[in-house]
């Protein structure tokens, strides 16, 4: 099913907020299936914190067993890479936080 930029908007805002797949098919409601929203999260690079940390502990699962130093490299690059996107996450969010607490006081 192809998303509507609303759509994919919802779901990159919920991602980035920590939320999984259930509650953000439940947000768009409709047609729109789980299957659909992680097919576009894979696509975008904008995946849950829990799909981060899966692919982080596959892939250091794997990097102990690589034997081609090439290898090793696209594994911590990978590694890196999601390391950084869950850095930028939570960096986001509590500046969202910060926000909110000077709004309240």
């Amino acid at each position: 099913m192809a998303l509507t930029t609303q759509q994919q908007e919802t779901i990159d805002s919920m991602i980035m907020a920590g939320k999984t797949f259930d509650p953000v098919t439940k947000e768009l409601g409709g047609n729109v299936t789980w299957v659909d929203i992680q097919r576009y999260t894979w696509e975008s690079g904008n995946m849950s914190w829990q799909g981060s940390m899966k692919m982080i502990s596959t892939r250091l699962k794997k990097l102990r067993t690589a034997t081609k130093e090439r290898e090793r490299a696209n594994l911590a690059e990978e590694i890196r890479a999601r390391a950084k996107y869950l850095y930028n996450c939570v960096k986001a969010m509590r500046g969202k936080l910060e926000k909110i607490k000077k709004a309240v006081k």
